[in-house]
């Protein structure tokens, strides 16, 4: 924070705070919740999930695989490390989006 700190804008934490506190946001601080406006500033793009249908409806398909789960890793085609979409456990599919995987 303390070397981008051009692009936070004022109040940020104290406005993190009240997300959390008040409205029981989840993973705030994920960069891909985030984009840049006219101004070179930060702003929400995605206010994500509250903890509480995170816990009872995300972890529970995630678990079983019916949405994926982020997982970084080598893609077993194109060999480029970056973002893999994984279905439980039991995905050994190790491809990315861009070599076919949906």
């Amino acid at each position: 924070m303390v070397e981008h700190q051009h692009l936070i804008p004022d109040l940020f934490e104290e406005v993190l705070e009240i997300l959390d506190k008040k409205f029981d946001c989840f993973d705030l601080k994920d960069s891909s919740n985030y984009g840049l406006n006219n101004d070179g500033k930060l702003v929400f793009i995605d206010y994500g999930m509250t903890k509480s249908l995170y816990d009872k409806e995300w972890v529970p398909f995630a678990e079983k695989g019916i949405i994926p789960q982020i997982h970084f890793d080598f893609c077993k085609v194109c060999g480029i490390e970056k973002e893999l979409q994984m279905y439980g456990d039991n995905d050994k599919d190790k491809r990315c989006y861009d070599c076919g995987k949906e």
